[in-house]
């Protein structure tokens, strides 16, 4: 399990954060931007917590969440990538948006693919592109 707090990350290539294969992340007030992927991506089962975090600036989505991943998006800035905010890929995938502010997006605010599940609660979902 990682656990972060106040840290900025960022991958020229890839994403600033990945989880996969089971693995947990735990992001309090960090920033995860300017990356050429994504800000965070969890596959194959990972799970990650993100609060009071900004996930901006990245070259294809905030979050994308993929392959049976739990993810939980609480308290959050999730705006400036150029694809979509957060992007739910497979129907094994469950994820929570609760309290962000999703904003000026390329594309979407949020998608769902192949039956992802979304629940979301209380969010400012403004100003995204549609394309």
């Amino acid at each position: 399990e990682l656990t972060a707090v106040g840290c900025t990350f960022r991958s020229e290539i890839g994403s600033a954060v990945m989880s996969a294969d089971g693995g947990s992340v735990i992001l309090r007030q960090c920033r995860l931007q300017e990356s050429g992927r994504c800000g965070i991506i969890c596959v194959a089962g990972a799970r990650a917590l993100c609060e009071g975090c900004e996930l901006r600036h990245n070259s294809l989505n905030g979050c994308d969440a993929q392959t049976g991943a739990l993810v939980v998006l609480r308290g959050n800035r999730i705006s400036d990538n150029k694809q979509t905010g957060i992007l739910v890929a497979d129907d094994h995938s469950h994820v929570l948006v609760e309290g962000n502010v999703i904003a000026t997006n390329g594309r979407r605010g949020v998608t769902a693919q192949k039956g992802g599940l979304f629940v979301l609660r209380n969010n400012q979902v403004i100003r995204n592109g549609n394309i």
